[in-house]
């Protein structure tokens, strides 16, 4: 029995040196790639930037996977595959027929719970204030739109800070904690005015701007520019520096610089 434990402990060790030697050999493949794209603005569509990010990732397509948007082409990361450790509750029905209902996600480092609870002290008490005058308003002319909050938060291996997460939402009911995902940026220390959001997408459909794959935010670079190079470029050096791997082109393109997004939900 010992033997067969050192047999597979052995084995096991191997493997981890071959990944860690795949590894490095994957990391310094794309940086020559990246090189030879250095200084050079990116051309064509987004296309390129995905396959070549998915390569350096070593992320593979899915293609058994059936694609939530046809057009988009391959899949790469399966959505509907996301497990969670944390929920809430499924967003409530209106009770207004003919109202329309906005869902806020704030996406939140575990650790940041002092970030969360000023959001629950200040603007996220404007949310029910919406819902109660949205539920007195005439039903045939709903003043506003329901809101629905949550905080996204990742996943944790610290267990004290697990436990902590555990009984915040447990206290609270609004966090969200996907099991398994990688790093991403933290917008947890932005001021949504709910009020005129309420009334945006009021009008929104008012005026039949209801097109599916709207997105809503501010735009990098100059309107007038739209079709030509971002003249922003990426920083390579000081606080949110971006590697070479990371974007190897020296333009962006056009692209929404905003800490909130707004996106139609597709029916």
């Amino acid at each position: 029995m010992e033997n067969i434990k050192a047999a597979a402990n052995d084995t096991k060790n191997q493997l981890g040196l071959i990944r860690q030697e795949f590894n490095y050999e994957t990391k310094l493949m794309y940086t020559s790639i990246a090189k030879t794209f250095s200084g050079t603005p990116l051309s064509g569509d987004l296309l390129s930037y995905t396959l070549y990010q998915m390569g350096r990732m070593r992320i593979v397509p899915k293609p058994n996977i059936q694609p939530l948007v046809p057009q988009y082409g391959i899949v790469f990361n399966d959505v509907t595959s996301i497990r969670y450790n944390l929920a809430i509750s499924p967003c409530k029905n209106s009770a207004v027929d003919n109202s329309r209902s906005v869902f806020i996600a704030v996406i939140s480092a575990p650790e940041n719970r002092e970030s969360r609870d000023k959001i629950r002290q200040t603007w996220k008490k404007h949310v029910e204030e919406i819902n109660r005058i949205h539920r007195n308003s005439d039903r045939n002319c709903p003043l506003f739109c329901t809101i629905e909050f949550a905080f996204v938060l990742g996943p944790t291996t610290n267990r004290s800070s697990q436990i902590s997460i555990t009984e915040e939402s447990a206290k609270y009911k609004d966090i969200i904690q996907i099991s398994d995902t990688q790093e991403f940026p933290i917008e947890d220390d932005m001021h949504v005015n709910v009020h005129k959001l309420a009334y945006f997408v009021r009008d929104f459909y008012q005026f039949g701007n209801n097109g599916n794959m709207t997105i809503y935010s501010q735009q990098n670079g100059d309107e007038s520019n739209i079709g030509r190079l971002n003249k922003y470029k990426p920083k390579r050096s000081g606080e949110k520096m971006v590697s070479l791997d990371e974007w190897p082109w020296n333009t962006y393109p056009h692209y929404f610089n905003g800490p909130a997004y707004l996106m139609h939900k597709k029916k």
